[in-house]
């Protein structure tokens, strides 16, 4: 586990300075973009970046956060997907000083429609 974080940390760092973030949705608030191409894999299995840019700070531990960036796991041919990570930042769009980090050991579930299925398409660059 502590493996996985030292690696979530790393591609964060770099992940939000080289990522082509593409916006997928609007929930009327907030504004989603999913990372293209994928980060790893191809295929029946793609991992990839997301990042949520928030209207209005979140309070997280008691400190602000404008952004929040997750890796997720997607199963392009059953339309399904888990997160690995979560960070959140002080500033939008995965800038400024990196506020929390947690390792997600999430359950494979079918993407929802909406936002969920927006950032799995992405993903697997699909229309």
């Amino acid at each position: 586990m502590k493996f996985l974080l030292v690696a979530v940390l790393l591609m964060a760092s770099m992940g939000t300075a080289l990522a082509n973030w593409v916006k997928v949705a609007t929930d009327g608030k907030d504004t989603h973009y999913g990372q293209t191409p994928a980060i790893a894999g191809t295929g029946q299995w793609v991992k990839s970046w997301q990042l949520i840019d928030y209207a209005d700070a979140q309070d997280r531990r008691g400190k602000k956060v404008r952004s929040g960036l997750s890796l997720a796991e997607f199963d392009c041919v059953s339309r399904s997907g888990r997160l690995l990570a979560l960070l959140f930042y002080s500033e939008q769009m995965g800038k400024g000083d990196l506020v929390q980090v947690a390792s997600v050991d999430s359950k494979w579930e079918p993407t929802q429609p909406g936002v969920p299925d927006a950032y799995r398409k992405a993903a697997c660059n699909k229309p």
